[in-house]
């Protein structure tokens, strides 16, 4: 069988998981194109997140480059949250294929936002031991495993 560029092969159950908890199931799971649903998502996100997202998986796919990483934002009926994606070529015999990996790092932000906020109360003069915090900080620490996809080269 040959596989079309971006077509999901197989998928880890945190993705199957997150999948189903947003309403996407079937739409990104295997037989799908990732590369057609990410040019779906585009315009959803700031510059187009998507669009670009793809064109640095496209580049792994093609071997212009051996790695894609990039941190991008995710609103769902949550809110929103943080992701980085890390996309890297899957050796083996025959066609081209890579893993793609997004690891929730929600949480993460949450803290660096809160950090920052604690460091201009500071720089204020004000206590910063205050149970103030930027609703960011409310983010869940049940931040889940990374979820991952392996998609198939041309």
């Amino acid at each position: 069988t040959k596989y079309k560029e971006g077509t999901v092969i197989a998928v880890n159950r945190a993705w199957r998981v997150f999948g189903g908890q947003n309403g996407r199931g079937a739409a990104t799971g295997i037989g799908a194109n990732y590369l057609t649903d990410c040019h779906r998502g585009a315009g959803q996100t700031p510059d187009d997140e998507a669009t670009t997202i793809a064109g640095g998986i496209r580049a792994v796919l093609a071997g212009d480059s051996d790695t894609y990483v990039r941190e991008y934002e995710c609103t769902g009926k949550d809110g929103p949250r943080w992701f980085v994606l890390r996309a890297a070529r899957f050796a083996g015999a025959g066609p081209a294929r890579v893993v793609v990996q997004h690891q929730e790092v929600t949480v993460q932000r949450a803290a660096e936002a809160d950090a920052r906020f604690r460091g201009r109360l500071l720089e204020e003069g004000v206590d910063s031991t205050a149970s103030v915090t930027p609703s960011a900080a409310r983010a869940s620490a049940s931040a889940g495993p990374g979820c991952s996809t392996r998609l198939p080269g041309r």
